[in-house]
């Protein structure tokens, strides 16, 4: 019995232990989080990917304002506390409306963000409540929080089939007091009551602010020029009072009129909700959690970091990674995002192609994918249709050993402290200044240099990618304004490559001290003295203003083209698909020198992988069991998120499914066990009871 005894003992402990294990694989691996590059879960937004877009949005009971944003524009980076803001101003609406946010430079979001056909970034979208599967959404222009939010408001007043738990947005039409309770639910305490002109949101707000508390009181707007103004003597809008059920009328502290319209709803929510906190309609804790919800943007400041200055030649030369990746980036990213691709759109993108098929130094794999992508394209008729995103992506992805483009992005000289800073642009200035001067340097080369050149032609095949697919919209308005300001048409050969310098530098000069600066890399005037001393005139080097007088152009032109020059780029660790008969099957890729190795040895790692998966499920279950009794000795190390996400036995994941089935086997199991240790109890007491 002694012996029994102890076995239940031990089997209760390794029951017990098993159990808390279970809880915790179910726990973590059903809370996998979305991780955002502009913001985080202490933000009252919600973080969407294509994991959770579909689940979030679609046949939801509340609308959705949804950002979509790219976590490398310049213009996102700035919006991002502006989003962040209206987020929090409206956090109380959560019953109403729900604020999020997908990040579109993601490889994983790119279809969900082509499919509601954004090409500009930022895009807010508004869905309906109720929303049906790959609804686009209702576009809105407008950014600044406080007409944003009034268009928000308009959106949700004029709602179709209003959800039954959204507060009513509609005028009483009672004339008289006591008429007013027809109008609402029987469950009411009180109603606000919002005398307002029809211009006026603040009822509106209001209804918003408090509609967690539909079920206790309403919020209702009461028009100036209804005969219910003048019973309750009102002699002036805005005002707000409240009305008990026995209709006692309270006034509530009307704010002044010199303050802001932001300003009056504030004072006039906290008014209310002191108000009703004193009546025992809304508790204290209630009206301590909003308040405490409420967080102060404007006091929050950007955490100061030194500022390291690139002053080494090596830290600024071109990688061929950079262009590569920036060729990726534009191609499967940017152009994608246009549903179809037509018209004058279609003409600049092929443009585009061709230049970079004559101007670009790619290496040969590269260069041959970039004829082919050119071929393809020109085989569709710009004004008959034109090519689909998804035809178009079909013809990008189609890589062989002999003609690929890697499908990865890898920052070398682009690289940014962190993954909002510098990368896709960076990258893409480089690779128009690398066209543009190889161009040039090309061309003068020639048995006869500038013969039939044509010198604007790089530089509009430029002009118009920005106009029609960088989807950075601020950024892509301020190149157009740069544009208008010259004469392309007139450029001689040289002066393509000193108007993009030019450029370069005048945006890098507006956007020094700016928030998407990259602290470790601060904006400063290309070249820098250091790595150009020729390139200054004689102790001018130091103004920030009116630079051109600055500098010696022609030692420059001679910089720039040598800098540029694809014979000067770096091109180590370029990466090279893997191939499998022809076929890219890697998602990772190798070096270039380690290539054909690496292809010999994926194809006899395929040669034995039917057999070896074989193999595999037959031995399975028994590897799962091993697995998991070693799992239960080496539970008192702490778990980490990302071992338990990748926890595998043998050759099995475990689902989310699995670990629910397990959670109530191990439940069950420890049930049994009680009972039969207090059924062993109850047996050993009544023997010793007989005994004596």
């Amino acid at each position: 019995m002694g012996v029994l005894h102890e076995t239940i003992h031990f089997n209760m402990r390794s029951s017990f232990f098993l159990l808390i294990l279970t809880f915790l694989l179910l726990t973590e691996t059903s809370s996998s989080k979305v991780v955002s590059k502009l913001y985080d879960e202490k933000d009252p937004i919600v973080l969407l990917d294509v994991s959770n877009f579909e689940d979030q949005i679609y046949n939801s009971p509340n609308a959705w304002l949804v950002e979509f944003y790219s976590s490398w524009c310049g213009h996102c980076i700035r919006y991002a506390s502006t989003y962040k803001e209206i987020a929090n101003d409206v956090k109380a609406w959560s019953h109403v409306l729900n604020i999020a946010a997908i990040d579109c430079s993601a490889e994983e979001n790119l279809k969900v963000c082509t499919n509601h056909e954004v090409n500009a970034y930022p895009t807010l979208k508004l869905f309906q409540a109720n929303s049906k599967l790959n609804t686009s959404g209702k576009n809105i222009e407008e950014r600044s929080p406080r007409h944003l939010i009034q268009l928000v408001i308009d959106y949700l007043t004029k709602h179709p089939n209003r959800p039954s738990h959204w507060p009513n947005f509609s005028p009483l039409v009672s004339d008289e007091p006591s008429e007013v309770w027809d109008e609402l639910q029987d469950s009411d305490k009180c109603v606000v009551l919002a005398f307002e002109d029809d211009r006026s949101y603040l009822g509106r707000q209001l209804s918003l602010e408090f509609s967690r508390y539909l079920q206790k009181f309403q919020v209702r707007r009461v028009m100036a020029n209804q005969k219910l103004r003048y019973r309750f003597r009102v002699t002036e809008v805005p005002s707000v009072y409240v009305l008990l059920k026995n209709n006692t009328v309270f006034g509530v502290p009307s704010a002044s009129k010199r303050i802001s319209l932001d300003e009056i709803r504030i004072k006039y929510t906290h008014a209310i909700r002191e108000l009703l906190s004193s009546m025992g309609i809304i508790s204290n804790e209630e009206k301590l959690a909003h308040e405490n919800d409420r967080r102060d943007l404007h006091k929050e400041q950007r955490q100061a970091q030194a500022r390291v200055p690139i002053s080494h030649l090596d830290e600024h030369l071109v990688h061929m990674k950079d262009l590569e990746s920036t060729l990726h980036y534009a191609f499967r990213h940017e152009v994608s995002n246009h549903a179809v691709i037509k018209a004058d759109v279609f003409e600049a993108l092929l443009r585009f192609i061709q230049v970079l098929v004559k101007d670009f130094p790619a290496r040969e794999p590269v260069q041959k994918w970039l004829k082919y992508v050119g071929e393809e394209l020109s085989t569709y008729n710009a004004n008959d249709g034109g090519i689909t995103s998804e035809q178009w992506l079909k013809i990008v992805d189609h890589n062989r050993p002999e003609s690929f483009l890697p499908k990865s992005v890898e920052w070398d000289t682009c690289l940014g402290s962190e993954p909002k800073y510098r990368g896709y642009p960076c990258g893409l200035w480089t690779l128009f200044h690398s066209m543009i001067v190889n161009a040039v340097v090309e061309e003068e080369k020639r048995e006869h240099p500038f013969e039939n050149y044509q010198p604007s032609e790089c530089i509009y095949a430029v002009v118009d990618y920005i106009k029609y697919f960088f989807s950075c919209k601020e950024c892509r308005n301020h190149f157009a304004m740069m544009v208008a300001k010259v004469k392309m048409e007139t450029f001689r050969p040289n002066e393509p490559i000193l108007w993009l310098w030019q450029a370069h530098n005048e945006v890098n000069m507006r956007l020094a001290a700016d928030e998407t600066e990259d602290p470790k890399h601060p904006k400063e005037r290309f070249p820098t003295k250091v790595i150009c001393p020729k390139c200054y005139l004689p102790d001018k080097g130091s103004a920030l203003k009116d630079h051109e007088t600055h500098w010696d152009m022609q030692e420059v032109l001679v910089f720039l083209k040598a800098f540029y020059a694809g014979d000067h780029f770096r091109r180590d660790g370029l990466k090279t698909p893997k191939f499998v008969d022809d076929v890219d099957v890697s998602q990772s890729e190798v070096a270039d020198s380690e290539w054909v190795a690496a292809k010999q040895a994926d194809a006899d790692k395929n040669a034995h992988k039917a057999e070896r998966n074989e193999e595999r499920k037959k031995e399975a279950e028994a590897e799962a069991e091993e697995e998991e009794e070693q799992k239960q000795v080496k539970f008192g190390n702490k778990f980490k998120r990302d071992e338990v996400e990748d926890m595998v036995i043998g050759n099995r994941v475990i689902t989310n499914t699995d670990v629910k089935v397990s959670f109530l086997l191990y439940c069950v199991v420890a049930v049994v066990f009680v009972g039969v240790l207090r059924w062993l109890r109850n047996r050993r007491w009544k023997d010793k009871r007989h005994i004596v």
